[in-house]
């Protein structure tokens, strides 16, 4: 990426990353609590509560963070609170959006100008549903590991603690699952055909642990609501809280798309988690940062509630980079909380924002998995843990019908991310060995190392689910092959400074509907079979 277009990049975020009002909010140290801060002296004799008075609003607590939101009128207000020997941050409080997708092609496009087009293409989408490409059917699947023993339905018990949370004992199958499921059952690469997409749609499938799909773990998904899909989702749907004022439900279609890719029974990698509803992005997909923490500290206290504790958080959102935020992001994973981010959507490092930055949370960047290559829009850099599929997702829409919409981003990344993580806190890891037992089972050296030129210190890894078996036969398929010339010199031009501009425009509305085409070369070889190999 140039120069120039990062800094058109940073200088139209920060123009538009405007204050809300006059309202801050301001965090603490860390061994200081809320009441000796407003007992303490600030101007006069008069104390941080006498003189601010109705001026403070909202305090949070989560775990070891503490903060509260004051109205400052004025820069001699903001010095004198930010000698306060108790605060240890003040910030404004800025807009944060959710992470919508590039400009592009999509599968599906829900648009009220070209209803025609979303017609035919929530047709394609039912009679794809319809044809029983998506019937779950199960089967008891042998695992056999490196030492010979075979795990199946009895009940033999398996004393390696290691093996125990990657090896079932039983494996479900889901024949025809969505593509982005059956991608992270296996270690290499899927068929894809560039000049017919539907051609191999449910010819692959997902693979997953009978006996722990998630019901013991509460996945919080701070977002813009859940459309309660009461046949996918199974009445596993809780409200939470809304703290944007629309009250429950999803106008945007965000949240209810993360969601289903976290838990509902066709799109879902956890499928029987609980989903609670924390409703932080207004239907335009925009909250701030009150909101935003003000959901994080919910759903800390929440699971507080529930003495299993075993909690995922989902954020597909972000901001420039943020102290205040990035510390609430830690007090929650100390508080046994595992947070699951988005990288973010602008094809640059993702330390300059956050939650992505936050070293506690597991940020998830987003791959192109036609041809296995880091998404052109996504966010990339050492602050990424792990990659996940992004491109084209299938999952659940905002509306009864069309009731299947495919979207494109780090948003639709994350949440398999933290899908997975739910099954392994089902299977009694610890929340703290989470994030490490991703990058174990993760599978490495998937992109060409040369398409990571402009990406340093970027990890080369992308989710995987952990059932040790062998991929799926795929012979005799197409295998589009990246055109690395094109796509290097493609990086090196691209810019997402049209978007930026259109994105945090005044009148601009989340778009989900959004992908990135790379460039293939047009020769496709196909893998033989075993039998045809020299």
């Amino acid at each position: 990426m140039k120069i120039f277009n990062i800094t058109f990049l940073l200088v139209s975020l920060l123009a538009t990353n405007k204050v809300i009002g006059l309202e801050y909010l301001v965090s603490l140290k860390n061994d200081e609590t809320i009441q000796h801060c407003m007992e303490s002296s600030i101007s006069k004799g008069y104390s941080v509560k006498e003189f601010f008075g109705a001026k403070i609003g909202k305090t949070f607590s989560i775990g070891s963070f503490r903060g509260l939101t004051v109205e400052l009128s004025s820069r001699e207000l903001l010095e004198k609170l930010k000698m306060n020997p108790f605060v240890a941050d003040i910030v404004p409080n800025i807009r944060v959006k959710a992470f919508d997708d590039e400009k592009g092609v999509t599968d599906n496009q829900i648009n009220s100008d070209n209803v025609n087009e979303e017609l035919k293409s929530t047709r394609e989408v039912q009679n794809f549903v319809n044809q029983n490409y998506y019937k779950e059917r199960y089967k008891n699947y042998e695992i056999e590991n490196e030492s010979g023993n075979e795990y199946d339905d009895d009940e033999s018990e398996n004393n390696n603690k290691d093996d125990y949370y990657s090896k079932p004992k039983v494996v479900k199958k889901q024949f025809g699952a969505p593509r982005h499921l059956a991608r992270i059952s296996r270690r290499s690469q899927l068929p894809f055909d560039f000049q017919n997409a539907e051609k191999y749609k449910g010819s692959f499938n997902y693979y997953y642990d009978k006996w722990n799909q998630g019901s013991d773990v509460r996945v919080y998904i701070l977002d813009s609501g859940v459309y309660n899909n009461q046949c996918e989702f199974e009445d596993r749907v809780k409200f939470g809280h809304d703290f944007t004022g629309e009250g429950p439900g999803d106008g945007n279609g965000h949240g209810t798309h993360v969601a289903g890719i976290v838990g509902s029974k066709t799109f879902g990698v956890a499928k029987k988690v609980t989903i609670v509803d924390v409703k932080c992005l207004d239907a335009r997909g925009q909250g701030t940062l009150i909101t935003v923490l003000s959901a994080i500290e919910f759903a800390v206290n929440d699971c507080n509630k529930h003495p299993r504790k075993k909690c995922v958080a989902n954020l597909s959102l972000g901001a420039l980079k943020n102290t205040i935020i990035n510390n609430a992001i830690r007090a929650a994973v100390e508080d046994g909380v595992v947070m699951v981010v988005a990288a973010g959507n602008f094809n640059m490092n993702a330390c300059w924002s956050s939650p992505a930055s936050a070293p506690e949370a597991i940020t998830v960047g987003a791959f192109d998995d036609r041809i296995d290559t880091i998404a052109k829009f996504s966010n990339w850099g050492p602050c990424v843990d792990i990659f996940a599929p992004g491109v084209g997702i299938m999952s659940l829409s905002n509306r009864s019908y069309p009731k299947y919409i495919s979207y494109s981003g780090t948003s639709m990344a994350s949440p398999s991310v933290c899908g997975m993580a739910a099954l392994l806190l089902d299977k009694g890891l610890e929340s703290k060995d989470i994030k490490s037992k991703l990058i174990e089972m993760a599978t490495d050296d998937i992109f060409q190392k040369r398409t990571l030129i402009f990406k340093p210190k970027t990890p080369n890894r992308v989710l995987f689910s952990g059932i040790d078996k062998e991929d799926d036969e795929c012979n005799n398929m197409n295998y589009p092959q990246l055109d690395l010339d094109a796509l290097i010199e493609e990086l090196n031009e691209y810019s997402t400074s049209f978007d930026i501009k259109e994105k945090y425009s005044k009148n601009y509305n989340l778009r989900l509907d959004n992908d990135v085409l790379l460039p293939f070369q047009e020769s496709q070889i196909k893998k033989r079979s075993v039998d045809q190999a020299i």
